[in-house]
């Protein structure tokens, strides 16, 4: 095939890569590749060029993790706004129905039929989860029908009474009704343990004055002295309010709202080294000179 060297060369596509041409005036051949203008071989990236694209995406995927786990921190704390919010509806219709007294922190039961074998220290105990239960779904333990375990370790967080729990906490941190993380403020609503007695009711929520200031639950937890960390069920003097959302702990109030405080804001005090004589007859916990 000849072809004018004076003319441009067009519609390349019809020839194979390698088709050789000789052009008029030229005493050698010539391949369409001397005509392409390319002179890098036609095939994939180099490897400076992928080691460049995934740093790329490393940087990128650094940058996005911490939003990422930002966002799912923001889900749990929405997702435990959503159980305390329920857990409120729950004391608001066992209020209904036992007269406006708040439940105890927990109560003995007797006649428990313990197995042989098994060494416990006490007949068992019904704790305000257990009493709360059949408002979200479950039902309260009975002696002659539940295992004797609900009475020792409390009743087990089934489905139907997750609610009782703060998503944040693992399965292990939070497994029955007295380890649940989140906790009752019982220690003002119904005291429970003056003298060494068991109270079996709480306090009238008639005689709570200013309903949006006084909590009913809050994020907990016990430290125990082997270093292991669970959630609990009350909020007291061995058990503390738990930041674990960001810094911040969820607080519901008696008037049903819900709403996350970081230590010292608003001027409410809970954290490490805070005890119950800290707070001892202030907001939120209590209100002051409290009848």
């Amino acid at each position: 095939m000849k072809i004018n060297t004076n003319e441009r060369f067009e519609g390349w596509s019809g020839f194979r890569h390698n088709t050789y041409l000789r052009i008029r005036g030229c005493k050698k051949s010539h391949t369409l590749r001397n005509f392409t203008g390319f002179r890098r071989p036609l095939h994939g990236f180099t490897l400076v060029e992928l080691l460049v694209v995934i740093m790329i995406i490393a940087i990128l995927i650094a940058m996005l993790l911490p939003a990422l786990a930002a966002a799912r921190q923001d889900a749990l704390s929405v997702d435990c706004e959503s159980n305390q919010r329920q857990l409120v509806i729950a004391m608001t219709m066992y209020l209904n129905v036992n007269h406006g007294i708040f439940p105890p922190a927990g109560y003995p039961v007797y006649g428990v039929q313990i197995p042989s074998g098994v060494q416990v220290q006490n007949p068992g105990v019904l704790y305000w989860g257990d009493l709360l239960a059949p408002y979200l779904g479950g039902r309260t333990p009975t002696p002659a029908t539940s295992p004797w375990y609900d009475f020792f370790d409390a009743s087990p967080l089934t489905s139907s009474l997750a609610v009782l729990a703060c998503p944040s906490l693992t399965a292990s941190q939070a497994y029955s009704t007295a380890f649940n993380g989140i906790g009752y403020n019982a220690d003002a609503l119904a005291p429970h343990n003056y003298g060494g007695i068991w109270q079996p009711n709480g306090r009238n929520i008639n005689t709570v004055r200013d309903p949006s200031q006084i909590m009913v639950f809050a994020d907990a937890q016990f430290l125990w002295p082997n270093g292991q960390l669970t959630g609990s069920n009350g909020i007291g003097a061995g058990d503390r309010i738990a930041a674990r959302h960001m810094g911040a702990a969820n607080f519901a109030y008696v008037d049903g709202h819900v709403a996350p405080l970081k230590p010292g804001q608003n001027g409410v005090m809970f954290g490490p080294g805070i005890s119950w004589n800290d707070y001892y007859d202030k907001f939120p916990y209590m209100e002051p000179n409290w009848p």
